[in-house]
């Protein structure tokens, strides 16, 4: 996806090729699928959306870039299941700056990468959590620490999984931690590409948490809204 007169540009959601060398199409911001406005502090969501009724969670609070939607979904499925893996460079940066703007008075020590199953990571060639991370580092300087953070086994997809109590309970011990003296007393960005419900991310965050870090928050690019 090169921004030039051989390439045209083309939006980083729906694909859609754009005149001016923009990343985002008319198409898709009409349909408002960025997060904007007044978020709320502990999901991250717009205000008018918002319906985490501030429950309770192992992270201190999340932000996202989009929500979960339509062309979003497009756009993350091209990511992480068809390789176009320059899209991330674009995700990423959103998420830079996502980090820079809504966490600009916290001091990370590590980010961390939500890890995929070995398996999973060899069927696909590469972790979509770990490029993100490595996108954001070149942003902000903080180190990734993809030698922390693992996962046992693979499990059903979140996004298929309805109910809340289900979802927590498809990946509960499903992470473990390694190099613990590396986050002990740190304070974590935790990263991830979609959010549905939190329960993998507040899985993330149990473990770390567990084995001694100070703090964790997270960052994902894209998160579900209800009624969005």
């Amino acid at each position: 996806m090169k921004r030039s007169l051989l390439y045209p540009a083309k939006c980083i959601f729906c694909g859609r090729t754009m005149s001016e060398q923009k990343l985002i199409c008319a198409f898709c911001l009409a349909d408002e699928v960025m997060i904007t406005g007044k978020i709320c502090a502990f999901c991250g969501l717009g205000t008018q959306v918002c319906s985490c009724g501030q429950r309770k969670h192992n992270y201190e609070r999340r932000i996202a870039c989009a929500y979960y939607k339509q062309a979003v979904i497009k756009g993350i499925s091209r990511f992480k299941f068809r390789r176009h893996t320059m899209l991330g460079d674009y995700y990423g940066k959103l998420m830079a700056e996502n980090v820079v703007s809504k966490y600009a008075n916290i001091s990370f020590c590590g980010i961390v990468p939500v890890p995929m199953s070995k398996f999973k990571k060899w069927m696909r060639g590469y972790n979509c959590t770990e490029l993100l991370s490595d996108v954001i580092y070149e942003r902000i300087g903080v180190p990734v620490w993809d030698d922390v953070l693992f996962r046992r086994f693979s499990f059903k997809d979140q996004k298929d999984v309805r109910q809340w109590s289900k979802r927590t309970a498809n990946v509960l011990d499903a992470f473990f931690v390694k190099n613990q003296h590396k986050i002990k007393g740190k304070t974590l960005l935790l990263v991830d590409d979609v959010c549905t419900s939190g329960a993998t991310l507040n899985e993330c965050a149990k473990m770390l948490r567990l084995y001694g870090a100070a703090k964790v928050y997270a960052v994902t690019f894209a998160a579900v809204a209800k009624g969005v």
